[in-house]
């Protein structure tokens, strides 16, 4: 483990507070009192991570040949760990593994060469070993909670594609590999998140016996140098098993309003809304997808006391719970606790709970105690 030390992006790093993210490739952060942009090369959410104050790790750039003086490279946690956010040096890494036989189930194989074109798709690294060829994908993975990791945090059609042609591939006598570098050395098992993207999830789990999927767990110190501990962790199966397969579970629902407003919810009558941001907490014991998406739709017959709030609000977001661990009223309860308000008996008619509508002035989902309900619900708890 002593080699792993010698591994480090070498970068003369700064640190800045996280202030915002305008978009998925920009950020902007603060720095000696002074606000200035980053380039973020990862399209992933993160929103668990992204934090106004957070602590991002920055390299200066020539503004010359780039529009942002910074680019982010990593950020550090409350906990005090480091996770690596740059894919592109992710890739560098997980190449520099591959030539140093540290990653146990590629000892052995050589790297030829980097980014490789097949058919329609392009790959991250090509392995030899004895006259034989090994495509690999490289996946960056930064969700995790309690002991868990997951992947992705946020739909990839791109990566379902990758991991469906290298089970075609692999179907044809080519060996195949998906790497999934976990930048936290806290977890001991992976899985992917049945819960974001189950087209994603569906399609590891039915090429699991032709396409070799590699989850490392891997430790970063503050100068984004390997600090040890790199191991190889389980894949948990038998949770997308036991949860993934089934389109079940609850929700939150996440809408706002860009004025006060009176509206008439069905028969609980004229109810006065003040500007701002509701989520809902429901469930599906079956089309829980099919849920969600009638109520993002704004013309639908009314029925649910949701369907009558939808036609004056927005959607910001929905997040499905594909799991029989948690119950509606008890995800309710949860977020009560951390809202300013709810909304009497919106939603609950049929259970004890005193609403399953909740008021917050300002979007939640930026906020750590929603992120961690969230983490809690779908992760901690597995």
């Amino acid at each position: 483990m002593n080699e792993l030390k010698h591994y480090s992006l070498n970068l003369n790093l700064l640190e800045g507070r996280f202030l915002r993210r305008p978009n998925r490739f920009v950020v902007y952060v603060e720095i000696d009192g002074k606000e200035c942009g980053a380039s973020l090369p990862n399209p992933g959410k993160m929103q668990e991570l992204l934090f106004p104050g957070v602590t991002m790790l920055l390299m200066p750039m020539d503004t010359d040949r780039v529009t942002y003086p910074f680019r982010v490279e990593g950020i550090i946690t409350d906990q005090n760990d480091v996770i690596m956010l740059n894919t592109v040096k992710t890739n560098d890494c997980a190449a520099w593994l591959v030539e140093h036989n540290l990653i146990p189930s590629l000892n052995g194989w050589r790297l030829v060469r980097r980014e490789i074109t097949v058919g329609s798709s392009r790959f991250d690294l090509l392995l030899e070993k004895e006259g034989k060829e090994l495509y690999c994908e490289v996946k960056s993975c930064t969700l995790f909670g309690g002991n868990m990791a997951m992947f992705p945090d946020a739909v990839t059609e791109r990566g379902r594609r990758h991991v469906e042609e290298l089970g075609e591939l692999a179907r044809s006598g080519v060996a195949t590999a998906v790497l999934f570098m976990i930048h936290s050395h806290r977890v001991h098992g992976f899985c992917p998140d049945y819960h974001t993207d189950p087209a994603f999830s569906t399609t590891l789990y039915e090429n699991r016996f032709d396409v070799q999927i590699i989850p490392l767990s891997l430790g970063w110190d503050r100068t984004l140098t390997l600090t040890g501990g790199i191991r190889e962790i389980p894949l948990r199966w038998d949770l997308y098993e036991k949860h993934g397969v089934l389109d079940s579970g609850i929700y939150l629902f996440l809408m706002e309003l860009d004025e006060d407003r009176t509206i008439q919810i069905g028969a609980l009558g004229e109810i006065d809304f003040s500007k701002g941001f509701y989520c809902y907490v429901g469930s599906a014991k079956i089309g829980l997808s099919k849920r969600i998406d009638r109520h993002k739709r704004q013309r639908k017959a009314m029925h649910w006391h949701i369907d009558y709030l939808r036609t004056a609000t927005r959607v910001v977001g929905s997040w499905p719970v594909r799991s029989a661990l948690v119950a509606e009223c008890e995800l309710a309860q949860m977020v009560g606790s951390i809202a300013e308000c709810s909304v009497g008996q919106f939603g609950s008619s049929d259970c004890r709970c005193e609403s399953h509508l909740f008021y917050f002035s300002s979007n939640p989902t930026r906020t750590r105690p929603f992120q961690d309900i969230l983490t809690d619900v779908r992760m901690v708890r597995v």
